[in-house]
């Protein structure tokens, strides 16, 4: 009888070593460091629910293609469908208006890629087109030089010329 009690009170002291361990655990979990309010509410969502929201945001993570918002936003609706009372819905439904703006900024900056790269192909167009101005006006401008010079010893020959002609009618007149 001796032995039977001493064995039940070793069971009953393993027992309350049990219960202090997991009741401590709980606690830190509920008040630790950097506690936000939700690591207690993590312990209420159902596995399903907790395997559908990872799903849902695993596909946000896609980093061998482009995340999925559609995927992801078809899981988290389907768990706001099958979990209305969940503590997570209104984080479910802030998380949807956030791939819905996603979403609105992406189409903004496909847009605006679409615009940048029309500027870019016009800008390009306009510095072509400079470029070429800029070599027909360096054309024209070696070729207003030649003719220049040239009109600059035909000026020259002229005044000898008429220089000439002067000491020509010079002799005769004497």
């Amino acid at each position: 009888m001796h032995k039977e009690n001493r064995a039940i009170i070793c069971l009953i002291i393993i027992a309350l070593m049990l219960a202090a361990c997991s009741a401590k655990k709980a606690k830190t979990m509920n008040t630790g460091e950097g506690s936000t309010g939700k690591a207690a509410a993590v312990s209420n969502i159902q596995p399903p629910e907790v395997q559908l929201m990872a799903r849902a945001i695993s596909h946000l993570r896609n980093y061998a293609n482009e995340p999925s918002n559609i995927e992801a936003r078809f899981r988290l609706e389907s768990i706001l469908a099958d979990s209305p009372q969940s503590d997570w819905v209104g984080d479910f439904r802030d998380l949807l208006e956030t791939l819905d703006r996603n979403s609105e900024l992406q189409a903004q900056l496909e847009h605006e890629k679409q615009k940048s790269a029309i500027i870019r192909r016009e800008a390009e167009r306009e510095m072509q087109g400079q470029k070429n101005m800029a070599e027909q006006c360096a054309v024209e401008n070696r070729r207003l030089q030649q003719e220049n010079e040239q009109l600059r010893n035909n000026i020259e020959r002229l005044k000898n010329l008429e220089i000439e002609l002067e000491k020509r009618e010079n002799r005769r007149d004497r």
